[in-house]
């Protein structure tokens, strides 16, 4: 399957056996005609202002994605270094929690000390 975008915006689906529908001619508001075979199209759109004309072979092969193992390598790499910076960040959460859990009690101590030395 092949798609195609027309002038007008409309997508239309080449195959080897039609367009959008089964068929081997279409024609659109008399404005788009469009003759295919098995392998090629040939799309003819026309407005007030310009004729286009397009050859669009049609690819019916089914299309294989295959991993591209460096992508991939790189994409793990990634993901390796992300997860250590986040368990990075959650150890500095950590530490910063016990800082000033500790600061809060060294000022609490320094208030207490204060108001028994202010109060004899």
């Amino acid at each position: 399957m092949t798609e195609f975008k027309l002038n007008n915006g409309q997508g239309i689906e080449l195959t080897k056996d039609g367009i959008l529908i089964r068929g081997n001619h279409i024609k659109i508001d008399g404005n788009i005609t469009i003759v295919k075979d098995d392998k090629h199209a040939s799309i003819v759109e026309q407005d007030d202002k310009m004729i286009k004309a397009s050859i669009v072979t049609i690819d019916d092969e089914p299309k294989i994605i295959e991993q591209n193992p460096i992508s991939y390598g790189k994409l793990v790499a990634s993901e390796a270094k992300l997860s250590t910076a986040i368990t990075e960040i959650d150890k500095l959460k950590t530490t910063i929690k016990l800082e000033r859990a500790l600061t809060d009690s060294k000022i609490t101590d320094a208030v207490i000390k204060a108001t028994i030395t202010n109060g004899k």
